[in-house]
């Protein structure tokens, strides 16, 4: 995650945890079915907001880095939404910040979704990498290209192929 990203994370973080204290704080004072009833406008504005910080809090934290090549788009968004609805999550998620009022406990969802995620991808990159020899080089080993993220297998990740820097061309003996 970039600086500003991870700084963007914070901060929806940080909102999160207090709409959570504001929510746990009003249900320790006044009951649910009152909240529901007299204080419904207030109370359905803050868990709207809850909803929405940690819908955007959980895309980035869960998604962010994760590549899809554009001719693969629909394939691996079938993928994420099948692992999601698979895995129950959203309902973990939400029992979470509205049952349990637990922010740790919502980190550490989203981190064990991110993890099944990335393991559901990898079989998915797996199905869609190539060799790629260099004609030039043969004595150079091929390259794993994966054409679902567009990807370069180095030093035990997948690197952009956009970042991807090969070594300057060798001067002929």
């Amino acid at each position: 995650m970039t600086e500003a990203k991870q700084k963007e994370a914070d901060q929806l973080h940080e909102e999160l945890e207090r709409l959570i204290l504001k929510l746990k704080h009003n249900r320790e004072k006044v009951p649910l079915d009152v909240l529901k009833t007299k204080y419904a406008a207030g109370y359905t504005a803050l868990s709207r907001n809850i909803c929405r910080t940690a819908s955007d809090y959980a895309k980035m934290v869960t998604i962010d880095g994760i590549r899809v090549s554009p001719a693969f788009a629909d394939e691996g968004i079938a993928l994420i939404n099948d692992t999601i609805a698979g895995s129950g999550i959203l309902k973990e998620l939400s029992r979470s910040l509205f049952g349990q009022m637990d922010i740790n406990l919502y980190d550490s969802l989203l981190l064990g979704f991110r993890e099944k995620l990335l393991l559901e991808l990898q079989v998915f990159y797996d199905k869609n990498t190539v060799l790629q020899a260099d004609f030039e080089h043969p004595e150079d080993p091929p390259q794993k290209i994966c054409l679902a993220n567009n990807c370069i297998w180095q030093d035990g990740q997948w690197v952009p192929v956009e970042m991807f820097r090969k070594a300057p061309a060798r001067e002929a003996v």
